[in-house]
């Protein structure tokens, strides 16, 4: 399955801008709210003991995001991260120029060493709650 989350495109601007400031909550939080709502009633699609996340890039972001910080990180049984971002700070710093306003705006920092964007930063990089992490998980 893949998530539409707050932020994906065909669903018109005001969806698109939800992203905008939020981008590691907004995007994990539609996700892990997908897999509880294909996991229950009425549904019953998937049994949750073995649901995994996986994703690539952005959707291993995700995926580190989720079972890190997510608001519920028993949501998955799993997760399979493949290239995904774990410390936003260094990522936003070695990005290229034509991503890099970009990003500061997707995670709502004005800059990268003002006290309030180091906090963003921090705050949602799954590195940061590595101990946290309470499900098997495959990083490549």
């Amino acid at each position: 399955m893949t998530v539409n989350y707050g932020g994906s495109t065909g669903y018109g601007r005001d969806y698109v801008k939800r992203l905008e400031g939020t981008w590691g909550e907004v995007d994990v939080e539609d996700t892990i709210s997908a897999a509880k709502s294909i996991s229950s009633t009425p549904y019953n699609l998937v049994d949750p003991k073995r649901m995994f996340i996986r994703g690539g890039s952005a959707g291993g972001w995700t995926v580190l995001c989720a079972v890190s910080y997510g608001s519920d990180r028993r949501s998955f049984a799993g997760g399979n991260a493949l290239y995904g971002v774990t410390e936003l700070k260094s990522f936003v710093d070695g990005t290229h120029k034509f991503e890099a306003k970009y990003l500061l705006k997707l995670v709502g920092a004005k800059g990268t060493d003002s006290p309030e964007d180091l906090a963003i930063f921090e705050q949602r990089s799954p590195v940061t709650h590595a101990k946290d992490i309470e499900v098997p998980l495959l990083v490549r």
